[in-house]
């Protein structure tokens, strides 16, 4: 019986952590959605939300690896944040 007390109250914590989770995820992408610069809110969102390296991004946006830290650095100093 303790066993099953146990395991249904890490459920409960998990469940509470993933919905934790999924707020932080959604305000993240909120903030992301604000900048008007696709290039640098695709690289935003490639970091942020799916977590790719920044070579990652650089290939899958066919640009250099350079380029990818200008269009970020561009893009956070254009995030709207919300109070």
């Amino acid at each position: 019986p303790r066993a099953v007390e146990r395991i249904e109250e890490a459920q409960k914590r998990l469940e509470q952590q993933l919905e934790s989770c999924m707020e932080t995820r959604a305000e993240i992408m909120c903030g992301i959605m604000t900048v008007r610069d696709r290039p640098g809110q695709e690289v935003l969102r490639r970091r942020y939300v799916m977590g790719q390296s920044y070579t990652d991004i650089a290939n899958a946006m066919g640009v250099v690896q350079r380029r990818v830290y200008q269009l970020h650095k561009a893009g956070v100093e254009k995030v709207e944040l919300r109070s």
